[in-house]
């Protein structure tokens, strides 16, 4: 069960790495305010 853990920690990992960086060229365009152009999401709380 270990290397289908691996596997799917992987997978998952591979998925948000593409999703990140997609949104990140997307953001880029400044489509989107809660995103930092240094790869971290960055919150609004203050409403």
């Amino acid at each position: 069960w270990r290397s289908q853990l691996m596997w799917r920690v992987f997978f998952t990992s591979a998925v948000v790495a593409v999703f990140v960086r997609s949104a990140m060229g997307w953001c880029k365009n400044g489509n989107c305010g809660h995103f930092g152009s240094g790869g971290f999401i960055i919150w609004d709380i203050s409403g």
